[in-house]
């Protein structure tokens, strides 16, 4: 990890920034916790997806942070029309950057710093971010809890 320290205006600065879905009320700096709003993913996986692609994201943005928690809302778990697993699910917990690290095996620190090609090249790395891999990473660390209404979701 880098000596940068993040700083509450860092942190939100960031959220402000980075997408128009990160729920500006649920979020928090002192709880290391971003939270995206339902729609940001319709479905399970790519709830699961967006998720692991916002970690990477966050850690990577955030270098002094050890983990963060992150919520990302699917309005419904199943794309097929004839699923019955339809109710919405969100998905939510603390993820520490050594885990993801050695799961995924690669290194923050060894990462590209030029932003548009890091980060096409990074996601598009099939030996990391198949949906096989995707899947068993979330299978793995992390649960889904049902809800009704997004706005009752505490965390």
């Amino acid at each position: 990890m880098s000596d940068k320290v993040t700083t509450e205006q860092d942190f939100w600065d960031y959220v402000e920034d980075h997408s128009a879905f990160l729920d500006l009320e649920k979020s928090s700096f002192h709880k290391r916790l971003l939270v995206y709003q339902e729609g940001f993913a319709e479905t399970t996986f790519f709830a699961q997806k967006k998720w692991l692609q916002e970690v990477i994201y966050a850690l990577y943005h955030f270098e002094d942070f050890p983990d963060i928690s992150v919520l990302v809302a699917a309005s419904r778990a199943s794309v097929s029309e004839d699923s019955e697993d339809r109710e919405p699910r969100y998905f939510y917990t603390r993820i520490e950057r050594t885990v993801l690290e050695r799961e995924l095996n690669f290194r923050f620190a060894e990462m590209d710093h030029d932003e548009e090609v890091k980060w096409t090249k990074f996601f598009n790395n099939r030996t990391i971010f198949s949906k096989k891999i995707i899947e068993q990473f979330a299978n793995k660390y992390l649960p889904s809890y049902r809800y009704d209404n997004y706005e009752d979701i505490q965390v």
